[in-house]
C-alpha cells in the first residue's frame, strides 16, 4: 500500500498505521521521503513541498526506531537510531544531507561498537571498533571509505596482536603479527604489496630466535627458505624456485 501526500501548504503528515512490513511515503512530486521496514511512522513536517523538522519512526512494538531531522528535504543536525530494546544504536550529525564528524554505533547492551569520523559523507580519519567487553578491537586510518595508513588490531584483553598498513584498501608494506595472547613476543613479519605477500617473511620462536625465513613473490614462496631449531641452528633449506618450476 502506498499513500501519497499532496499538499502545497505548510502541514503535518498524518500518522500512518499499517500492518504491512514496509511503509513508504511520497511527496506530491513522488519523491521518496521515507521507507522503513517493520516500523510505524509518526509525524513529519511538510513545508512548501520540502520536509522540515523532526521525523520519527517506530518499531511495531511501539518503541522508537529513529529520530531524523530534516531541513529543506535534507537530513540535518543530530540524527539517532535505536535498538528494539530502546537503547541507542547509532547517532551522527548531518549537514545538508551529508554526515560530518563522529558517527557512533552501539551494541544492544549500550556499549560502543564503532566510532567513525566522517567528512562529506565518507569516512575520513581514524575508525575504531570495540569488543563486546568495551576494549578496543581495531584502529585504522581511513580515507574516502578505504583503509589508507596504519591499522592496529587488539585482542579482547587489549593487547596488540597485529600491525599493518594499507593503501587504497589494500595491504602493503610490513605486516606484523604478535600472536593473539601476547603483544610482547613477535610471531612473524610479512611484506605485502597490493594485498599479496611480496617480499621478506620471518617467523620467530617464543625465545625470539628465527624459526623460518624466506621471500614471497606475488603471493608464492620464492627462492631459498631457511628453517631453524630453537637454538638458532639451521634445520633445513628449501629452494622454492626449483619446486615452482616443476
Amino acid at each position: 500500500m502506498i499513500r501519497s501526500i499532496k499538499r502545497n501548504f505548510i502541514g503535518i503528515i498524518t500518522i500512518v498505521k499499517l500492518t504491512f512490513a514496509t511503509i513508504v511515503i511520497f511527496s506530491s512530486t513522488t519523491k521518496l521521503i521515507s521507507q522503513t521496514t517493520n516500523v510505524d511512522t509518526n509525524s513529519a513536517v511538510m513545508n512548501n513541498e520540502f520536509l522540515d523538522g523532526l521525523f520519527k519512526s517506530y518499531y511495531s512494538n511501539g518503541s522508537i526506531f529513529a529520530e531524523i531531522y530534516f531541513k529543506d528535504n535534507e537530513r540535518d543536525s543530530l540524527n539517532k537510531w535505536y535498538h528494539r530494546n530502546g537503547n541507542l544504536w547509532r547517532e551522527v550529525f548531518y549537514n545538508q544531507g551529508m554526515r560530518i564528524g563522529y558517527q557512533l554505533t552501539y551494541r544492544k547492551n549500550g556499549k560502543l561498537e564503532y566510532k567513525d569520523f566522517f567528512i562529506n559523507d565518507s569516512i575520513n580519519g581514524y575508525r575504531y571498533s570495540y569488543w563486546k567487553n568495551g576494549n578496543l578491537k581495531k584502529r585504522s586510518f581511513v580515507e574516502n571509505g578505504n583503509c589508507n595508513g596504519e591499522s592496529l588490531l587488539y585482542n579482547r584483553k587489549g593487547l596488540l596482536t597485529n600491525r599493518h598498513t594499507c593503501n587504497n584498501g589494500k595491504s602493503t608494506g610490513i605486516y606484523t603479527y604478535y600472536g593473539y595472547f601476547s603483544s610482547k613476543v613477535l610471531k612473524y613479519e610479512i611484506t605485502y604489496k597490493n594485498q599479496k605477500r611480496n617480499g621478506q617473511f620471518v617467523e620467530y620462536f617464543e625465545n625470539e630466535n628465527v624459526k623460518r625465513n624466506g621471500s614471497y613473490k606475488t603471493g608464492k614462496k620464492s627462492g631459498t627458505w631457511y628453517y631453524y631449531i630453537e637454538d638458532g641452528t639451521i634445520k633445513e633449506t628449501r629452494n622454492f624456485n626449483q619446486i615452482n618450476e616443476k
